[in-house]
């Protein structure tokens, strides 16, 4: 039997992301699969800090970078060794939540100019000025910022794709060619489709667990430059 066209486009890269996610909102409608239909509309709309949030989802980053006065030199964009933090804060700065949108994630990862994403940290700097005292004075932050590498949301990219397509190739291979975005759920019993709804949440691994509350929300989230700034 032929490929539903919908899999061969997703598979070569021909629709975006938002478009098959859209054509599976409709089909899981179809099939009444609340989990994936819910899955489907996080991923286009964008996470909710009440809701549950996949682990692909919650990002570890030791990436730090300060400006300020170290001694007498005034630095710009340096690392930050993780060190200089209390073991309690940097307990609380990994993982980090993405709730944004896969249209956001998707945009940050296409970018051409290699670009790291930023949390501000720089409530930390009397933290940092204090662990770093050495009798003479600690280094001053004027900005703290802890870096998300390009490759992160990539990987998010990847994941979600990747789930897509399993989600398709076992729904096309359950009910046929997927074309029509029409499921006819005649020639199945109820036991069969409650048992293929039950494989497609396995794809999308819906077993989700809450982190302890470090995001990144879409107001906080914004392109890294060599200085962290916008």
């Amino acid at each position: 039997m032929a490929k539903s066209k919908i899999l061969k486009e997703l598979a070569n890269n021909e629709i975006t992301i938002d478009v098959a996610l859209s054509r599976l909102l409709i089909i899981s409608r179809d099939i009444d699969n609340s989990e994936l239909l819910l899955w489907a509309n996080n991923e286009l709309t964008g996470y909710k800090r009440k809701e549950e949030l996949p682990e692909y989802r919650k990002v570890r980053s030791n990436l730090f970078a300060y400006s300020g006065i170290n001694g007498s030199y005034q630095v710009k964009n340096q690392p930050l060794p993780i060190q200089w933090f209390s073991e309690t804060t940097r307990a609380s700065l990994n993982p980090i939540n993405l709730y944004d949108s896969i249209a956001v994630v998707q945009e940050i990862a296409d970018k051409k100019e290699i670009t790291d994403t930023c949390r501000d940290l720089t409530y930390l700097a009397g933290e940092i000025e204090e662990n770093t005292d050495d009798g003479f004075g600690g280094i001053q932050c004027f900005s703290i910022v802890q870096k998300i590498p390009q490759q992160i949301y990539k990987g998010i990219v990847s994941q979600v794709r990747t789930k897509l397509l399993n989600v398709f190739i076992e729904l096309d291979k359950a009910y046929g060619n997927l074309d029509d975005l029409d499921i006819n759920l005649d020639k199945k019993t109820p036991n069969e489709i409650a048992h293929i709804n039950q494989q497609l949440i396995t794809i999308i691994d819906n077993s989700i667990h809450i982190g302890d509350g470090n995001e990144i929300s879409k107001s906080n989230i914004h392109s890294g430059g060599d200085d962290g700034k916008k």
